[in-house]
C-alpha cells in the first residue's frame, strides 16, 4: 500500500496503526448505532462533539443533505446509511481508509453510487483505501492494486490490469473464471479434474501449498508434483510475477474470450 509516497507493509498493521494513519470502515449492519446520523459515534455526541459546521461539511462531502444530520438511523435508507458510516470515517482525516464489504448489502443501482462516491473521494482527498470484497467486479472499479487471499495469505498481487488480464495464481484464474460468463475464461488444461476435490479446513491449513488440494495443476492433476504438498511456495514468491505464492505460477496459459479483461459485469452508474 502507497501512504504518501512511501510503501506501507500490506501485512505489519503496526506500522500502519502506529502512524495513526487508518481509519476503518464497517459493514452496513454496524455503521449506525442508536443515536442521530449526525452522532460521531452513535449516541455518543456528548463524548465525541463535532461543530455543526463540521458536521455538514462531511455530510456534503458524501452528498447529503445537511438536514440528515438530525435524522434518525431508521429514516435512512441503505445507501444513506453507508454515506454515514463514510462521513464517519473520513471525520477523523486519516490518509488511509479500510472500507470491508461496503457495498455487499446494497442494491446495485445504490452500489453503483456508492462507488462513484468512493472513486470521487479518493481523487480529491488523496486517500489511500484498502478495500476489502469479494466482488470482482467492484474490486476493479475502484482499485488501482489488487491482492487476493487464500485462508487468510496473500497468494498473487499486482497491478489490476495486469492480474485481470494475466492472472498467475491458480486460484486468481479460479475467481476469475467464476466471475466471467461461461467460456470467457479458458485455462489450458482440463478444469474438470479438481471439481470434487474438497476445499481446505481453514482451522488446519495443508503443509505445502494452501490451495494444492483443489489446484488444477497441482497434484491433483500431475502426481509427481509433490513440492506442492511439501514446500510452501510463498518463501520464494517475490522471485514470480505478481509475486504468486505457486511453485508452477504461469506454466499455463490463459485464453480470454472477452475483450477487455476488466468486463467482469457491469456497475451500473446511479440514476438521476
Amino acid at each position: 500500500m502507497v501512504v504518501d509516497g512511501d510503501v506501507a507493509d500490506l501485512i505489519d498493521d503496526d506500522q500502519l496503526v502506529a502512524a495513526d494513519l487508518l481509519q476503518f470502515g464497517f459493514e452496513l449492519s454496524g455503521v449506525v448505532g442508536v443515536g442521530e446520523a449526525g452522532d460521531p459515534v452513535g449516541g455518543c455526541r456528548e463524548q465525541h462533539p463535532l461543530s455543526v459546521a463540521e458536521v455538514n461539511r462531511l455530510l456534503a462531502m458524501v452528498d447529503l443533505d445537511v438536514e440528515r444530520a438530525d435524522m434518525l438511523p431508521s429514516q435512512l435508507s441503505g445507501g444513506q446509511r453507508q454515506r454515514v458510516a463514510l462521513a464517519r470515517a473520513l471525520a477523523g482525516r486519516p490518509k488511509v481508509l479500510i472500507a470491508d464489504e461496503i457495498t455487499s448489502a446494497l442494491d446495485v443501482s445504490v452500489q453503483g453510487a456508492v462507488l462513484n462516491l468512493v472513486r470521487n473521494l479518493q481523487r480529491e482527498l488523496d486517500l489511500s483505501m484498502l478495500f476489502i470484497s469479494h466482488n470482482l467486479a467492484v474490486v476493479r472499479y475502484v482499485s488501482d492494486i489488487i491482492a487476493v487471499m487464500y485462508l487468510g495469505r496473500i497468494v498473487e498481487v499486482g497491478p489490476a490490469d495486469q492480474m485481470l488480464e494475466d492472472p498467475q495464481h491458480p486460484y486468481t484464474q479460479d475467481l476469475l473464471a467464476a466471475a466471467h460468463s461461461r467460456g470467457a475464461l479458458r485455462l489450458e488444461i482440463d478444469r474438470m479434474v479438481a471439481e470434487d476435490a474438497e476445499p481446505a479446513d481453514p482451522h488446519h491449513p495443508p503443509p505445502g501449498c494452501r490451495y494444492h488440494l483443489q489446484c488444477q495443476i497441482g497434484p491433483l492433476a500431475h502426481a509427481d508434483r509433490t513440492i506442492c504438498h511439501d514446500t510452501d511456495p510463498s518463501t520464494d514468491a517475490d522471485k514470480r510475477t505478481h509475486s504468486a505464492a505457486c511453485h508452477f505460477a504461469g506454466t499455463y496459459p490463459v485464453t480470454l474470450t472477452q475483450p477487455n479483461a476488466r468486463h467482469l459485469g457491469p456497475i451500473q452508474e446511479p440514476v438521476s
